[in-house]
């Protein structure tokens, strides 16, 4: 059994508290109110260097036909795309492949395609049980470094 700071309440209908992730994952809580609020994510770093964002379908992220929501979809695209990328978005856009259903675990997989000072442009492909369902692709600024 894992334990997930600050998560959503069971109100919400997000990832039960019994909930393992996938082998490599662990939880990341979600930064600020929107995200966090949105879905409970977890991520793992393979051993190419590339990290993976995933997250599971509950009942708080469905639309009427019990599949995930197009609006959530897009929240994850684009925490999966920013959060690996450590940029902000410019520009996102998304191909819907295939439905997911609720119960689901759904994985985003980010390749940084270029990175220049100014822009990082990116691609990224989500999958669920091995199928492509979400194909992605973002330009981003690179969050400035801050000083301590």
């Amino acid at each position: 059994m894992r334990h997930i700071d600050a998560a959503p309440t069971d109100e919400f209908g997000w990832v039960p508290q019994d909930f393992t992730p996938p082998h490599g994952f662990v939880h990341l809580p979600g930064p600020g109110k929107f995200i966090g609020r949105s879905a409970d994510y977890f991520i793992r770093r393979q051993d190419d260097g590339n990290h993976s964002l995933g997250t599971l379908i509950c009942e708080g992220q469905s639309n009427t036909q019990g599949f995930a929501h197009g609006g959530f979809l897009m929240t994850f695209a684009d925490f999966a795309m920013t959060i690996i990328t450590m940029g902000i978005t410019i520009n996102l856009t998304a191909d819907f492949i295939r439905p997911v259903k609720v119960g689901e675990w759904i994985e985003a997989q980010v390749v940084t395609r270029k990175r220049t000072a100014n822009l990082i442009f990116a691609d990224a492909m989500a999958t669920t049980n091995g199928r492509e369902v979400l194909r992605m692709s973002g330009v981003f600024k690179p969050v400035p470094n801050r000083a301590p």
